[in-house]
Parts: C-alpha cells; sequence; structure tokens
C-alpha cells in the first residue's frame, strides 16, 4: 500500500480503518434520516389526504378531520423538531469528507508530511461532527472488520436489542465487549 518506508505503515492502516468506520457511521446516519424524512412526509401526505376527502365527503359531521389534521401536525413537527433533512444532508457531507481523506490515505506516493496533514484534517472533521452514537459506531467497527477478513476475535458482541436502538439511543454502550473478552 505505502511505499515510502519512512511512513509508519501500521499508523496508515489504524488511520483508514478509523476513516472508512466514520465513512460507514455517517452513511448510516444519512440513511436513517433519508428514511425518516420520507416516512414522516408520506405519513404527513396520507394523513392531509385524508382530511381533505373527509372534509369532502358527507361525513363532515365525524371527528375523523381532526384526527387527520392531528396526524398531519405531528407528523410534520416531529420531521421539523429532528432536522431529519438537515441532518441528512451533514451526515452526506461529512462521509464525503472522510472518504476524501480515505483517497489521500491510499496514495502511492504518501509520505510522513502527508500523513500528518490527514491526521490533522481528520481532526478538523471529527470538531465538526454531532455525538457519535457509540454501538452504532461499533456496528459499523464490526462491517468493517468482516469486509476487511479480520478474525473474529476483533468482534464486538453487541446483543440484537442495542443494534435495534443504535440509531436512536446509546443503550448501556460501556457493558459492550469484544468477542476475545467475553
Amino acid at each position: 500500500m505505502v511505499k515510502n518506508d519512512f511512513v509508519d505503515e501500521s499508523k496508515v492502516h489504524g488511520l483508514l480503518f478509523d476513516v472508512r468506520r466514520s465513512v460507514r457511521y455517517h452513511n448510516r446516519r444519512r440513511q436513517f434520516f433519508d428514511r425518516f424524512s420520507k416516512l414522516s412526509d408520506t405519513f404527513a401526505l396520507l394523513s392531509g389526504s385524508g382530511t381533505i376527502i373527509t372534509v369532502v365527503s358527507t361525513l363532515s359531521t365525524s371527528n375523523a378531520p381532526i384526527y387527520f389534521a392531528a396526524a398531519t401536525a405531528i407528523a410534520s413537527a416531529v420531521n421539523l423538531v429532528f432536522g431529519t433533512k438537515n441532518n441528512a444532508r451533514l451526515h452526506h457531507d461529512l462521509a464525503r469528507q472522510f472518504i476524501a481523506l480515505e483517497k489521500r490515505l491510499i496514495d502511492p506516493e504518501l509520505t510522513p508530511a502527508m500523513l500528518a496533514l490527514v491526521e490533522a484534517d481528520r481532526l478538523s472533521i471529527e470538531a465538526e461532527e454531532p455525538p457519535a452514537l457509540r454501538v452504532l459506531d461499533l456496528l459499523c467497527h464490526n462491517e468493517l472488520v468482516k469486509a476487511m477478513g479480520y478474525g473474529k476475535e476483533e468482534l464486538f458482541k453487541i446483543p440484537f436489542w442495542k443494534s435495534a436502538f443504535a440509531n436512536f439511543y446509546d443503550v448501556f454502550p460501556g457493558s459492550i465487549k469484544k468477542h476475545s473478552a467475553a
């Protein structure tokens, strides 16, 4: 990978692993926010349509328009409060920045000075990142371990119920251990 004898290849490999894990993390966050936004928009559209149909129909004396209108308001409020579209765009941009770092790391002419710049740029990107969800980050770690062909001892043992909530909340991330430590 790196042909320059003065560059610490284990340092490059570790940094490359971390950068690739960050790309996976931000792509997962972007996908989550995109899906959440689309689901919320779909729910608002269906509820809004239901309101219009109910008001126009002869059933306008029922409470259905109130329920549909409330559902539309709730879906729109959730989308607004969580800023799903903005968060999706943020994580898309962060993934692209990490991909740009990866491209620099795999440069066959990588020098120690270039490596130092990549490390500095990585820190700059991380300074702008929102706080990471640790369980989701460990899931991305496991995906990358498998993709790069590492042994099972490098995997973290993550129960399904923790991974199910990984995009919402960190459920006791400190209790997660590697397979070899279990």
